[in-house]
């Protein structure tokens, strides 16, 4: 687990197995592409995440991000749905945070490749919960330009 000063770290496999399992969906959807479209993402067929899911616009290549979408279990344990807001907008009093938060995502945008953290909960009011695991995967409408980013975050208990 990240020691007690960081909020998350980037590390290089699943924290735990859901998102394993996520990747491996990407990667047969992406079929030997760079990334798949977000159209190939169909949520029947991965019931089971859909709480746990959040989707990124990304804006002006990663300066931005803008929520499109988040699942239950996330708007549940931030206290909020921020669906539609950017980065931006929701930490502009706080530019460590969006700093943290843009650098996090924008690896996915340009590297076009999965990206695996965890880190500590601080904000899930449920304290049986003190760390989280994640993984982002790319999305692509054109086949080299990453312009989603799909992500799932898992709480994962003391």
């Amino acid at each position: 687990m990240p020691s007690d000063n960081i909020e998350y770290e980037i590390v290089d496999e699943p924290g735990a197995p859901m998102l394993g399992d996520l990747v491996a969906y990407w990667d047969v959807k992406r079929a030997g592409r760079l990334a798949p479209p977000r159209s190939a993402i169909d949520p029947v067929d991965i019931p089971r995440h859909l709480p746990h899911l959040f989707m990124l616009d990304v804006v002006d290549d990663g300066g931005d991000f803008r929520f499109r979408l988040i699942g239950t279990e996330i708007v549940q344990g931030l206290g909020r749905d921020s669906t539609g807001r950017r980065f931006s907008e929701l930490f502009q009093e706080q530019p460590e945070s969006l700093a943290r938060l843009l650098a996090r995502f924008t690896v996915v945008v340009h590297e076009k490749r999965p990206s695996f953290s965890r880190g500590r909960i601080f904000w899930h009011a449920d304290k049986t919960h003190c760390s989280f695991a994640a993984v982002s995967v790319p999305l692509s409408e054109d086949g080299s330009t990453v312009n989603i980013i799909l992500s799932e975050l898992v709480l994962v208990r003391s």
